[in-house]
This record gives structure tokens, sequence and C-alpha cells, in this order.
């Protein structure tokens, strides 16, 4: 009984290690070149820390009207996740706007109420405040909508809807002109997915069959005792 427990637990150690290392380097070729097991865009079962980073532009109504930059910026601590490779739900977030005449500021976002935080007090973030924080007194119809999309995103990005961390960046769609780069590190070990997978398999095989062979000793020591009355 011993040796077959025994048995069963190397069997599990050596192929569960050795479909992990397999996987493992699968998911980081698939990540790139140099970016080791702590940095696989959140394949696999473990802590993980999520952060991304959109940038926005705004087209200009005239060439007298400085072109102006949006960035959302958000960070979500280490985390346990059954997979990392999809968007957490994000709870620190902040937009940040600069222009090419040096107008500038940045602000926390408040996800629960939807306000704008900084020093001086509290904003509602809405289009309207977004087009007085930016000085943009004849606002195009187009900004107008890239302004209403950029607080559908945040809402997004709070409600994990996020494009999943990639090694590449992704090009936002219509109205919005620009990216966003979605990025995870995982903390100590992962459990890869196909790993995973054949320890539970290999679990529930070797509990059957411990069942199986209690069973069995119950139906020979009932038998002995039987066969002794």
């Amino acid at each position: 009984m011993i040796r077959k427990i025994l048995c069963w637990f190397l069997i599990l150690v050596f192929v569960g290690y050795s479909i992990g290392l397999i996987e493992s380097k699968f998911y980081e070729c698939k990540a790139g070149s140099g970016s080791g097991p702590n940095n696989n865009f959140g394949y696999g079962t473990g802590f993980f820390e999520h952060s991304f980073v959109m940038e926005i532009w705004l087209e200009s109504a005239s060439e007298s009207v400085p072109q102006a930059l949006i960035v959302i910026e958000g960070y979500h601590p280490e985390t346990f996740m059954l997979t990392g490779h999809r968007s957490p739900d994000y709870d620190r977030i902040a937009l940040t706007w600069n222009n090419t005449i040096g107008g500038y500021w940045s602000y926390w976002v408040d996800l629960d109420t939807m306000m704008l935080i900084q020093e001086e007090g509290k904003v509602a973030l809405n289009p309207l405040s977004l087009q007085s924080l930016m000085q943009l007194e004849n606002v195009t119809a187009h900004n107008l909508a890239i302004l209403e999309e950029v607080i559908t995103t945040i809402q997004s990005a709070r409600h994990g809807e996020l494009p999943p961390p990639s090694v590449n960046n992704y090009k936002l769609g219509n109205p919005l002109n620009g990216l966003i780069r979605h990025r995870t590190s995982a903390s100590g070990y992962v459990l890869w997915h196909v790993a995973g997978a054949w320890a539970i398999a290999w679990t529930v095989f070797g509990l059957f069959g411990l069942i199986r062979i209690t069973r069995q000793k119950n139906c020979q020591a009932y038998k002995r005792v039987l066969d002794g009355i």
C-alpha cells in the first residue's frame, strides 16, 4: 500500500514538473525573448500584478489650437488569480492631460463615484468637465465623442473589460486615436494550466484507486469474518 502511494506521488511530481517546464518555455517564447518566467503576461494560476497605460490624442480644431494628449494609467496590486491572462478590476486609475504649449493637469479617479480627485477638491468626471479642464472652447464633435469614450474606457477598466495583457500594444479603435499597453508580472510560483489539469486528473485517479483498494480490503475482511462464523 505504501509502495503504491509512493509510486503515485513520484509520478505526480515527475510528470507534473516535466509538463510545467515545457509549458513555461512555450509561454516564455510566446511572451517574447527576455521576458523571463515572471513576465509571461498572465498565463497560469498564481499571484499577479497588472498595469496599463493608454495614450489618446485629441485632434486640433484648427492650426491655432494646440494638439493635446490624454493619458490613462491604472495599477492593480498583486492578487491571486486563477488565470492572470485577463484584465483585473482596476481600482487605481490616474488621468493626465497635457498639450503642446505647456498645459498640464493630473487627477486620481475615484471609480466608485466617478470623480476626479486633486488637492483642491473633487470634480465630476463627465464630458463637460473634461472639456472645461482641457480648455477646449471650440470642441469638435469628434473630440466630444472621444471625451465620452474616455469615460467609457475608465469604466471598462473598473469592470475588468480591458484587453488581456500582451507583449504587443493594442491600437484603439474609432473614435479614439491612440494605443494601450497592458502588462502583468507574476510573483513567486505559477501553476501552469496544463500542469494543473494533470495534477487534478492524477489526484482524482489516485483517490479512485485508493477507494477501490480500501473497498477490496473491507470486502476481504468481511469475508474472513463470515468464514469464521
